[in-house]
């Protein structure tokens, strides 16, 4: 488990920036 603790902040953050630019996208086509 501890091992796994290492590479979830990194990949947590690619996800997020994802969700980010999508959310970002679907406001704009909303607008």
């Amino acid at each position: 488990a501890p091992g796994q603790q290492a590479p979830l902040p990194a990949s947590i953050g690619a996800e997020v920036s994802l969700d980010v630019d999508e959310i970002v996208r679907a406001g704009r086509s909303k607008r």
